[in-house]
This record gives structure tokens, C-alpha cells and sequence, in this order.
């Protein structure tokens, strides 16, 4: 069964866009002197972790048209945000979970240096990503500037106050349409 894409990630990889993309890329890397620097680029993406999944097995009858299963209900989802640098080093993870407080028997056999992050649902959002970008990113990141950060165009990215800390900071948010 095929799997559903999205128009946005169909876009995203046509071939067009990403040529375009990466001479975007590159021309960006050369009018700032950073393309032989692998120090001077950062990569970051966050991926959304199902606390309770789906089962991939299940028993039924044999000629059921429609097996179902019983489940919590439960969609609880942390959210893990990786950044890496082109010379292969990479920062603690950002993890944000879906509650109010933070219990310390979750941090228990953490990376050391790992950040937490709160919200309703798990899900990253522009205060989050602006409190990692802040209190991580710019903490781990090399006091030479200047530095390319490449991200998706996710919506918890566009954040004002991230956009002018970034340039303050010498740092050139280059996002993946």
C-alpha cells in the first residue's frame, strides 16, 4: 500500500527544487567563506517519537474485512531535535515531552548535556525551538563566527526573536523549502 505524501515533501524532492536548493547552498557557503570550513556548518531536524505505536501484528479472524485492535488511546509523542556539524561532531539532543513538569527518572542514563523542553503535546513549537537555539545551539557552537545553521521550514522556525538572536550572533539560518 503506498504511503501518503504530503504536496510540500513531493515538492521537496523534485529535482528542480532541489538543484536549486543546493546552488543556493553552495553560492550561500562561497559569498561567506565557510564552504572549506566543515566547523562553520551546523545541521539541525527534530523527529516526533510515538510513546505508545501502533502494533504491526495482530489476530483476527481469518476473512476479516476490517481486523481492528484495542489500544490505549494514548497518542503521547516526545519530540527529539539533532544537531550535528559537518565535521562529524554533534551536540546533546533537545528533547521535548508532553508535560507540565519535568520527572527526573526521565533524564536517568541521559546523554550528558541534554536539554528538556515542555509542552501539551510533545511537540516542538517556537518557544521551544528559540530556548534550544539560545541555551544549547549557541552555547556548543564555536565563539568564531560566522556559522551557517541549516534547518527545514518547519513553523516552530520562524521566530522573530530566534531570526534577530541568529544575526546578532553571526549565524545564518539557511532553511530547506
Amino acid at each position: 500500500m503506498p504511503s501518503a505524501l504530503s504536496h510540500a515533501r513531493a515538492m521537496a524532492t523534485d529535482t528542480s527544487v532541489l538543484n536549486r536548493y543546493f546552488d543556493m547552498l553552495l553560492t550561500c557557503l562561497e559569498e561567506n567563506d565557510i564552504l572549506d570550513d566543515p566547523c562553520a556548518i551546523f545541521n539541525c531536524d527534530e523527529t516526533g517519537l510515538p510513546l505508545n505505536p501502533p502494533s504491526e501484528k495482530i489476530i483476527h479472524l481469518k476473512g476479516s474485512k476490517h481486523p481492528s485492535y484495542i489500544c490505549s488511546g494514548d497518542k503521547a509523542q516526545l519530540t527529539v531535535l539533532a544537531c550535528t556539524c559537518a565535521s562529524g561532531t554533534a551536540m546533546p539532543p533537545f528533547i521535548v515531552l508532553d508535560r507540565k513538569t519535568l520527572n527526573p527518572t526521565f533524564t536517568r542514563g541521559e546523554v550528558p548535556g541534554t536539554l528538556y523542553g515542555l509542552s501539551t503535546n510533545g511537540w516542538m513549537n517556537q518557544d521551544l525551538f528559540h530556548q534550544w537555539f539560545v541555551k544549547h545551539f549557541l552555547q556548543y557552537i564555536p565563539t568564531r563566527r560566522l556559522l551557517i545553521l541549516l534547518m527545514d521550514g518547519h513553523s516552530s522556525h520562524y521566530c522573530p526573536e530566534t531570526i534577530k538572536m541568529a544575526a546578532e550572533n553571526k549565524v545564518i539560518l539557511f532553511i530547506l523549502y
